[in-house]
């Protein structure tokens, strides 16, 4: 947001150097990213006249001008080659001489600035430069040169023009400030941090000048909720011509071009109190009313850059009685443009949803300065002050004009919010006692009507231009803020407890640790994704209702999309072996049996994936080759579970599945599993190589509470295993048989682990045999074989009573 000091002294009256004006208002939340001082700025750039303009002999695109400037007080011809489009005789131009440093450099992807040097450009010499608007650093037209009004003196300098004495600050304005989006709300920030008070918006002759014209237009709101508030202005008899010489400046010093009276007009009242307006012709609306409702479905509709925009029934449009004539808060439509025979006019001013104007200049790609104010949120009771001081300035320029009446459609009005403020509790936030009557003075000195209700509670009224301050944590910020962040002081205390217990854990970042120094990259991928790719892993995925784009139009239901996409970028570039993992939210809607957050129907979930692919181990002297398989995803999903200390956790495995799918399980709960993305879904990310997975259901982890996790001591006493080898039904599924082993082994039993499964004919029809490795172990002493063969015994009469197992011969 550019900002002109010679603008913000006709709000108050400030003798301060720009560097104090600076401190101000970066102590008060905005930014100040540059100050130009337009006086040496533009120091060797003059005002010319094109005298010819002539194809260039060596190129189409070029032109060859002559441009006529001043040497003293004689007039001089330049020769410059210029490759604008709208170069045409008899303009008055900005013309950079020999030595100027050109602000802004078009073709230099930064923009830094050059200085202008005699060349020759394909065999014709040029001796200068005919700038564009962009090249000034005055907007944002690349595409064409400045062109100045006619009434300009040729060779005058081009700081003079602009108004020399003026700096020009550039701020950086957070959303939340939207206030701050014109010279009132900057002047603002600076009356409260000067101790200064406001000079009026208008000359308050409005009343007089508005009997001149008794004509009206009619308002008629059809829906309230999108636009509270429409006022509307007739004024007659104007005249179309270039507004005077110091709106120019303004406009210019902030970026804006000069173009006529009344667009002028409308831009000068945006910017010096932030409220948006626009012309109608009123001569061209049907019926001479204007009617504020929603577009039809499919509705075509011109803009003023002569581009056809379709519509949908949710967009807010401007109505007369028979047609569209503007997109609300956005831009006019070509049907009631402003052209020079306008000779009637109607002034809107209105306070639309910013919600409504966000939704539909995002949907249409289309970002104007107006609807860049009232999506951040504009004042809705600043509309017909508006009106007042365009009128005035339009009846001050066209002394023939005739000016109506307002037309304010208003409905309900929009009040001031009022919030509680606990005096006590600014104190415990900031760290630091203001006194009431402080508070109540910093308070005041932005607009906010104080209500005292003895020393303790401020009943505070906001005013309706601060749509950011919404609850008391707001208004304390304020408070910090008008108090001077420096006169806060810097004190930190801390304490320690010993005797508290640490029962909370940072598990994500313990997962992220270990896979990490294993050797796994992490990924971040982007939440949003195209709708198919959503229904690949889900029959209800989340749709989003105004989407950024088609591409990014549901939420995903899944991290595999968006891994693959990433393991097909790496192998595109080379990158083959591959141990990636993520960390992120999934979403589903309807009503599944799933775990997680639930929303109004919405499901979300917080998941852990796991993707390898490529080769486990390279071809060397003393290994083969070897690609990864699901054994390998196995493995680190069996380490990531013991890892961070979980009990009751169970792999199953279902070897009918083409992918060799294994489903983990806790507490009964199916929590995640590992498989083989199906060739498929591969195969639509034009991936050939196979690709394991381990996915993980955060939430179920996250909740249980394992901080109260016991750990035992280490035994002095030594460990002695045995193995046994038994034989059972081929039907019996090994689960059963080590569970009962567990359970019978008595309390040495300290681990039980599977060795050996052998099927054969020696084994007899239909039987198989299992081999377990059995450890015992005793914390208070040493034990005997006795002890340990009596343990064997016992669990050997179990697996017969209950299995009909036998010991296998050797």
């Amino acid at each position: 947001m550019r900002i002109s000091l010679n603008w913000i002294k006709r709000l108050i009256d400030l003798k301060k150097s720009p560097e104090e004006i600076a401190k101000v208002l970066t102590s008060a939340g905005l930014e100040v990213e540059s100050i130009e001082d337009n006086s040496s700025k533009y120091k060797n750039f003059v005002i010319g006249k094109i005298l010819s303009v002539e194809k260039h002999p060596n190129a189409d695109r070029l032109s060859v001008c002559k441009v006529q400037i001043k040497r003293g007080k004689n007039p001089v011809p330049l020769q410059i080659v210029c490759g604008a489009p709208n170069v045409k005789k008899n303009q008055k131009v900005a013309v950079g001489l020999v030595g100027a440093i050109v602000p802004k450099n078009q073709h230099d992807e930064n923009g830094n600035p050059f200085e202008l040097l005699k060349t020759s450009i394909r065999g014709i010499e040029s001796n200068g430069m005919i700038c564009s608007s962009y090249e000034l650093d005055l907007g944002n037209d690349a595409d064409g040169i400045l062109i100045l009004p006619k009434n300009i003196s040729v060779g005058s300098s081009l700081s003079e023009y602009l108004g020399s004495e003026d700096v020009v600050f550039e701020l950086g304005i957070t959303p939340n400030r939207a206030d701050c989006l014109s010279h009132l709300g900057v002047a603002r920030e600076l009356a409260a941090g000067f101790k200064k008070n406001l000079k009026p918006i208008t000359k308050n002759n409005f009343r007089k000048i508005s009997k001149q014209l008794k004509e009206k237009i009619n308002v008629e709101i059809v829906d309230q909720n999108l636009s509270p508030r429409y006022s509307a202005l007739v004024i007659k008899n104007i005249e179309i011509k270039d507004s005077p010489k110091w709106m120019q400046n303004l406009l210019i010093s902030v970026g804006l071009r000069p173009i006529n009276l009344i667009v002028d007009v409308t831009n000068f009242v945006m910017m010096e109190i932030g409220q948006p307006l626009h012309a109608f012709d009123y001569d061209l609306i049907a019926g001479k009313k204007i009617k504020i409702q929603t577009a039809y479905e499919l509705e075509h509709f011109f803009t003023l850059d002569g581009i056809s925009r379709n519509l949908s029934s949710s967009d807010l449009m401007i109505c007369d009685s028979q047609n569209s004539i503007a997109i609300a808060g956005v831009m006019g439509g070509e049907n009631s443009s402003i052209t020079n025979e306008t000779k009637n006019i109607v002034l809107e001013s209105a306070y639309f949803s910013s919600t409504s104007v966000r939704r539909t200049a995002k949907k249409l790609g289309l970002s104007t300065d107006a609807s860049q104010r009232f999506e951040r949120g504009t004042d809705p009771n600043i509309t017909a002050k508006a009106l007042e001081l365009a009128a005035e300035l339009i009846s001050e320029i066209c002394a023939d004009a005739k000016v109506g009446k307002i037309v304010d459609a208003y409905p309900e009005k929009i009040k001031r919010k009022e919030i509680k403020l606990r005096v006590s509790k600014v104190s415990k936030i900031l760290g630091v006692k203001i006194e009431t009557d402080n508070l109540v003075e910093l308070l005041k000195s932005i607009d906010i009507e104080i209500e005292q209700v003895g020393n303790a509670i401020l009943k505070c009224k906001v005013p309706t231009y601060r749509p950011d301050l919404i609850q008391e944590i707001d208004l304390i910020e304020e408070a910090a803020r008008l108090f001077g962040y420096d006169n806060i002081p810097n004190a930190i205390t801390s304490s320690v407890t010993f005797s508290e217990h640490k029962t909370n854990r940072n598990l994500l970042n313990e997962i992220r640790i270990y896979l990490s120094s294993n050797g796994f990259n992490e990924i971040l991928t982007n939440s949003f994704v195209t709708d198919d790719k959503a229904k690949l892993f889900s029959e209800n995925p989340t749709n989003v209702k105004n989407p950024i784009s088609t591409d990014l139009s549901s939420l995903r239901s899944s991290l595999i999309p968006s891994m693959l996409e990433i393991i097909k970028f790496n192998l595109n570039r080379g990158n083959l072996n591959l141990q990636l993992f993520e960390i992120g939210k999934i979403y589903f809607s309807g009503s599944e049996n799933l775990s997680g957050k639930y929303f109004q129907s919405y499901i979300e979930q917080n998941v852990l994936l796991i993707a390898l692919t490529g080769f486990a181990s390279e071809k060397n002297w003393f290994s083969n080759q070897r690609n990864f398989d699901i054994y390998d995803a196995k493995g680190i999903a069996s380490n990531i579970l013991k890892k961070i200390l979980f009990d009751n956790i169970e792999l199953i495995s279902y070897d009918e599945n083409e992918n060799g799918e294994i489903l983990i399980s806790m507490n009964g709960i199916l929590v995640g599993k590992i498989f083989k993305i199906s060739d498929e879904i591969v195969k639509l990310y034009d991936i050939k190589e196979e690709v394991f997975v381990f996915e993980l259901q955060l939430e179920n982890f996250e909740e249980s509470n394992q901080s109260d996790k016991k750990f035992k001591e280490i035994s002095r006493f030594p460990k002695t295993s045995r193995d046994i080898a038994i034989v059972v039904d081929s039907s019996l599924h090994q689960k059963e048989i080590f569970e009962k082993i567990k359970s019978s082994g008595g309390k040495y039993l300290q681990n039980v682990k599977l060795f050996d499964l052998f099927e054969g004919e020696s084994l007899g029809k239909d039987k198989k045999s299992f081999a377990y490795r059995l450890e015992f172990q005793s914390s208070e002493k040493t034990l005997q074989d006795k002890e340990i063969e009596n343990a064997i015994a016992k669990i050997l009469n179990e697996l017969k009573k209950n299995f009909n197992a036998s010991l296998r011969a050797q």
